[in-house]
């Protein structure tokens, strides 16, 4: 369960959200310059919220009142960036091993082969990024952000590069992942097709201000 109350001063307007989320996909909707990543990057500690308070499972992430604010390391979030964000210099396996290492997991519960082969993307552990196809990119960053056994897991418009065929593969793949992992997911998107296969619940943002609250969502049959 994720708890928060989110207020951060932007340059054109103030983010104010509060989130309740549990072991759903939630989708963040709203035009680009919304807020929509803002939250992400406070959820995860990239971005520091003026004021509020974050909570994840009896986990204090962030509180005002208690000067609270722990590094990303230290908050059991995984991440899964807009470009994926894999090291260009690292290998696939040295990518995966990374968010390992940056959390100071030295033996894993999960083998990070053994996720990589159940994404498809085994064969590909000794290439290096600029080796591999948009698709391929994004099944190794999943990998990386599930490697840490996070608590939560935010996806930033995860599919806004790829190909039709890929981007439809890709659904099916995140949707079978949470039936799997059995956590909170939020979705940020501004394509009605990734919210309507994924979510289970709507949240739109419109200049950090979420409006007339939230919606739920008929689920898509795989």
């Amino acid at each position: 369960m994720l708890d928060a109350l989110i207020q951060k001063k932007l340059c054109n307007f103030t983010l104010n959200i509060k989130l309740q989320v549990k072991n759903e996909i939630l989708v963040l909707w709203g035009h680009s310059g919304a807020g929509k990543t803002t939250v992400l990057q406070c959820l995860a500690g990239l971005a520091k919220p003026s004021s509020g308070l974050i909570k994840l499972k009896d986990q204090v992430l962030y509180s005002s009142e208690e000067y609270i604010n722990l590094s990303p390391q230290s908050r059991n979030v995984g991440y899964l960036f807009q470009d994926y964000a894999l090291f260009p210099h690292m290998t696939v396996r040295q990518n995966v091993m990374y968010g390992l290492k940056a959390k100071k997991i030295f033996k894993a519960s999960i083998d990070p082969v053994e996720l990589l082969n159940s994404f498809g993307v085994g064969h590909l552990i000794d290439r290096y990024p600029r080796q591999l196809s948009g698709g391929e990119k994004q099944r190794v960053a999943l990998a990386r952000a599930l490697a840490v056994q996070p608590k939560l897991l935010l996806l930033d418009e995860p599919f806004s590069a790829l190909d039709k065929g890929t981007r439809e593969l890709l659904r099916q793949e995140v949707k079978k992942l949470h039936s799997q992992w059995q956590i909170p997911f939020i979705l940020v998107t501004h394509d009605e097709e990734d919210a309507n296969y994924l979510g289970d619940r709507l949240i739109a943002l419109d200049k950090g201000q979420t409006g007339q609250g939230d919606r739920y969502l008929v689920p898509v049959q795989s």
